[in-house]
């Protein structure tokens, strides 16, 4: 199902999977961040599965949230590799979709070295 949205040039529609891969792939741009998923998948920079897997999209009214699940990597603090990513994302699907980012809620799957 296309989330839709207008401007003034017209509507637009995006697919949930087009506002995962840019959430998924912004997230693995962070330093700190070892994969999008659970543990049993192996990063992976372009595998569609572990995106797939690790994030969901939430669609309002011309309003986005995104929930996402990462492993890190050790030796970073986890509270800055949160921030990152959280403005990561919203910064990108923003500029992407042109709909408001209302949340990006991170799960901690686990951390590798």
């Amino acid at each position: 199902m296309a989330i839709s949205t207008s401007n003034l040039y017209g509507n637009i529609a995006i697919s949930r999977k087009a506002i995962r891969s840019v959430a998924g792939i912004a997230a693995l741009e962070c330093y700190g961040v070892w994969g999008v998923g659970n543990k049993r998948v192996v990063r992976n920079a372009a595998s569609e599965f572990r995106i797939k897997n690790g994030v969901r999209v939430w669609v309002g009214k011309n309003k986005v949230g995104i929930y996402i699940d990462l492993l890190l990597c050790f030796g970073v603090p986890i509270d800055a590799i949160i921030t990152s990513v959280r403005n990561a994302i919203k910064y990108k699907v923003e500029n992407f979709s042109g709909m408001e980012v209302l949340f990006v809620d991170i799960r901690v799957m686990g951390i590798r070295k």
